[in-house]
């Protein structure tokens, strides 16, 4: 559905400019992404005001967001399924009670041994930076993690956790591991 949408979009677009060099699946891969992205940034919030924890959900998404956008992790098949697990997950982390700092503490190192094992995951056709510097964002996603064991909060600790576990390829290779011939 946001894919068809996003493709006639990026053809209107592409017949109405002059520059006739423009890429449409390029074009059609940026308004997927503005798409996704906003929709789930305002389903999360407008979701968050009528369940009354509207900083909550917002907290969870950004703290997903930031360790997903250096960490990467597994794809949906479709924008929509994407829309509609993130939405789902964003609106379940702040009702998950985790009443000690012990469990925190546990479930944040737990993440930082998952982000230092598999990330980066999956971010080869997601972004312009060669492959030699990809550690550079296994040390950010572990510092972004790592916040969490002087700040202690729930909210963070499940949204770096469930971000950690959708590193782990199934069957695939990860960064750093050497590929077989």
């Amino acid at each position: 559905m946001i894919e068809s949408i996003s493709m006639k979009i990026a053809t209107a677009i592409k017949s109405a400019s002059s520059n006739k060099d423009a890429n449409e699946e390029v074009i059609q891969f940026g308004l997927l992404v503005i798409f996704n992205t906003g929709s789930i940034f305002v389903l999360c919030f407008l979701i968050g005001i009528l369940t009354r924890n509207p900083s909550e959900v917002m907290l969870a998404l950004i703290s997903f967001s930031s360790l997903r956008a250096v960490s990467g992790g597994f794809h949906l098949k479709t924008s929509l399924g994407c829309i509609i697990l993130t939405v789902i997950t964003m609106m379940t982390i702040p009702i998950i009670p985790l009443s000690s700092n012990f469990g925190i503490i546990l479930i944040t190192i737990t993440s930082l041994v998952l982000v230092l094992i598999y990330a980066p995951s999956n971010i080869e056709r997601q972004t312009r930076v060669p492959e030699q510097y990809f550690f550079i964002f296994k040390i950010i996603a572990a510092l972004i993690v790592s916040i969490n064991l002087f700040f202690q909060i729930d909210i963070l600790a499940l949204a770096f956790f469930i971000q950690a576990l959708s590193l782990i390829k199934k069957g695939g290779s990860h960064y750093g591991e050497k590929k077989s011939s």
